[in-house]
Order: C-alpha cells, then sequence, then structure tokens
C-alpha cells in the first residue's frame, strides 16, 4: 500500500511539472507591431490571460493587475473592488500605456483591478495594432466613418468593417473573464463589483471606450478617456451613461475641430459636438462652459470645460480642452512635439481627474455577463499556478489519507 502511495505522489509530481512548465512557455508569434512585446511577462506584476477570438481564427488577450491593497487581508472575508479599463491607441500596446497614462499608480492608490487589453495584433487582419470603432454616426448630412483598424498593406481605416475583428465583444468578453477570475487567481480575497466597471483609453483607446459606453451602456458605469472622438451610434436601449473626456486644442491627429483625417481617410465630429451628442443622450437640462485660467506667472494650463448636468440618471457628462496642448493630454506630456518646442506640456493630472470623476458612478442593476468564451479555462500564469497548487494539496490529502 505504501508502494502504490509512493507511486502515485511521484506521478503527481510530474504531472505537476508538466502543468508549470505549460503556465510559463510561451511561443513567439509574429505581430503587426515590432516594437511592442505582448508576451505573458512583458508586464511585471501583470497577468496575461488569452480568449478565442470571435471574429477570426487566433487568440485576444488582456493583462490584468491586482494591487496588493485590492485583496482583503483576512481569509473569511473578500474586498469587492472596482474595475477600470485603460485602452491603448492605434499602433500602440499596453507597455506603452504604463508609461505616461497613470492608471497603474491609480489602480494602487485606490484600489481597483486593472486591465489592459491588447488591440488586434495578426498581421493576416490588421495592418497594425488596432480596435475597430464602428461608424455610423450621423451627424446632419454627414456620416461618421469607422476607424481605426484597416487590412494589411493598406493605412486606410475608413474601408475596413469592424466586424472583421468584433472588438467589442472582446471587450465584454474581457469584462466577463476578468470577473469571473479574479476571485479564483486572488483565492477568494477580491472579487470585482460589476456595478463599476468603468472605460479609459488614450486616442483609438478613448474612441472604443466611447464605443462601448453606447454599445455596452448595461456593462458601462462610467467613461474617463483622453484624445478621442464618437463615431458609433447609441444603441436603441442606451441607458445614459456618465462620460468625461479630454483633449487638446492642438491635437494634430484627432483634432478638436474635426472633420476629415487625410492620413486615415476618416470623418470625425468636432470635440464640441461630441460634447453635446452625448449631453443630449444623456437628456442633460443644463449645459455651460467655463474657461479656467492660470494664475499670473503660473506654468499651469488654461483649458475650458464644458459640463452637461442634470442629467438623467445622473449621468453628467464633461469635456475638458487643454489649449494649445497635442495628442497626449497627460500629466507631464514627454511627446516627441512637446520635447521639440510644438504645444504645451500638461501640468494637470488628468489621469486623477477622470478617476475622480468616474468613481463617482455606479449602474443600478448588474450587467448580465455570461458571454464567456465556453469551456475556457484561464490562461494566465497566477491563475494556472492556483490550479496546480490547489490540486497538488488536495491530491496529497487524498492519497495519504487513503480517502
Amino acid at each position: 500500500m505504501n508502494s502504490h502511495r509512493h507511486s502515485l505522489l511521484v506521478q503527481l509530481l510530474l504531472f505537476s511539472v508538466v502543468l508549470l512548465w505549460s503556465s510559463f512557455s510561451n511561443a513567439a508569434e509574429e505581430t503587426n507591431n515590432k516594437f511592442c512585446d505582448f508576451g505573458p511577462d512583458a508586464l511585471p506584476g501583470f497577468d496575461q490571460t488569452c480568449i478565442p477570438s470571435t471574429a477570426y481564427n487566433g487568440q485576444r488577450c488582456f493583462y490584468t493587475y491586482i494591487p496588493e491593497c485590492a485583496k482583503e487581508s483576512s481569509s473569511n472575508t473578500t474586498s469587492v473592488v472596482p474595475l477600470v479599463f485603460d485602452i491603448h491607441g492605434f499602433g500602440s500596446c499596453p507597455q506603452f500605456n504604463l508609461y505616461y497614462t497613470g492608471w497603474k499608480e491609480k489602480a494602487e492608490e485606490n484600489c481597483f483591478v486593472l486591465v489592459l487589453p491588447i488591440g488586434n495584433t495578426d498581421p493576416d487582419v490588421t495592418a497594425a495594432t488596432c480596435f475597430a470603432v464602428p461608424g455610423g454616426l450621423q451627424i446632419g448630412k454627414d456620416t461618421m466613418d469607422e476607424c481605426c483598424c484597416s487590412e494589411p498593406g493598406i493605412i486606410k481605416t475608413s474601408s475596413f468593417d469592424p466586424s472583421l475583428t468584433d472588438d467589442l465583444r472582446f471587450l465584454r468578453q474581457t469584462a466577463a473573464v476578468v470577473v469571473r477570475d479574479v476571485p479564483v487567481m486572488t483565492l477568494n480575497q477580491t472579487a470585482i463589483d460589476t456595478k463599476r466597471i468603468y472605460f479609459a483609453g488614450h486616442s483609438n483607446g478613448c474612441m472604443i471606450s466611447l464605443a462601448m459606453a453606447a454599445v455596452h451602456s448595461d456593462l458601462v458605469a462610467a467613461v474617463g478617456c483622453h484624445a478621442g472622438t464618437m463615431l458609433t451610434p447609441f444603441a436603441q436601449d442606451y441607458i445614459p451613461t456618465p462620460i468625461w473626456m479630454v483633449i487638446g486644442t492642438g491635437d494634430p491627429v484627432v483634432s478638436y475641430n474635426g472633420g476629415s483625417n487625410s492620413w486615415l481617410n476618416w470623418m470625425y465630429p468636432s470635440s464640441e459636438t461630441m460634447f453635446s451628442l452625448f449631453a443630449a443622450a444623456n437628456q442633460c437640462n443644463f449645459t455651460a462652459t467655463q474657461v479656467i485660467d492660470p494664475a499670473p506667472g503660473s506654468n499651469a494650463n488654461t483649458y475650458s470645460m464644458f459640463e452637461g448636468a442634470s442629467c438623467k440618471d445622473d449621468a453628467n457628462v464633461i469635456l475638458l480642452a487643454l489649449d494649445d496642448v497635442g495628442h497626449t493630454p497627460y500629466l507631464d506630456d514627454k511627446s516627441e512635439d512637446v520635447l521639440n518646442g510644438i504645444g504645451q506640456s500638461v501640468t494637470l493630472d488628468t489621469t486623477q481627474m477622470a478617476w475622480d470623476f468616474v468613481k463617482t458612478h455606479s449602474l443600478k442593476d448588474a450587467p448580465n455577463l455570461d458571454d464567456v468564451p465556453p469551456d475556457e479555462a484561464p490562461t494566465s500564469s497566477s491563475y494556472k499556478m492556483v490550479v496546480c497548487v490547489t490540486f497538488i494539496v488536495s491530491s496529497i490529502a487524498t492519497i495519504t489519507l487513503g480517502l
């Protein structure tokens, strides 16, 4: 009997080695971005999870960060915290976001879970890393174009069908998987408050965040994003969603005045029109504009604040327009333009301002998060480690006790 148990323990240990090896091994894959690392170890302290694409034969991945302060120290209780998406821009990646958006630091200071989705990286699907934002929003006689993906070898986003990547569904599935997996990854120390799922992002990431609010308003408690615009029509069942946005009036990529981007060939509204669209959709009864000037001798930014208030369900809308600021309206902007003396650097902690806005909002009803990949276990290393350790402990107990 002892020799039999010894044999079982040896087999168990061999199985564990194989499982752990598979957890941390990662085959290199060709991507459409040669400057970013999309591997499981690209972001220290983050866990990568991959799920099947719903649009093409491949995987879509994202990184999850759970700060220590979001974990309940008591073994008998669970800390229920918000979830924030920080979505990168066109041609970028989560790695770059960590350098300048400040959302990781806000997660550590305010104890929420942060998720950084990866755009489409398959070079057979898109020409550059991107999230495909549906167009079709009608403004007067103009129809807004889709953005910001393009077919391989073609940098012309208005000809790309967003259904080829199904990014809105990918982001909703990401939320569902994070909600499902965080308790497992933390041994029930942490769970997500599904009424407090917030979307943030830069440029293309801001556009897809606003699209998520328009199409999946049952999921999005609020949006706080940077340097984006609105392209996507509101769903018929749209629920007024609190919106906070910031843009630079000197933005050379997403112009404050809107129009047509000749490089990517797409039509989009002005920032003030975008503000008015959300204020109307949220049934705001009061709008106002305030100019904030710095004190004499200060290097602080001058900016205009457009505010839609007394809105349905308190879904207020705020737009900050920073004078002479470019495409990266984050604190201590170190973009190439600013370093070359073009435009103003940013002295405002706009990420903190975004967090201060979104954190006050919560959905009335928890969203339906049943749309998760069938029979798919998380691929994150921490999840596999938890499963492996749990399996080893329970198996050893079973063999030792003969149960």
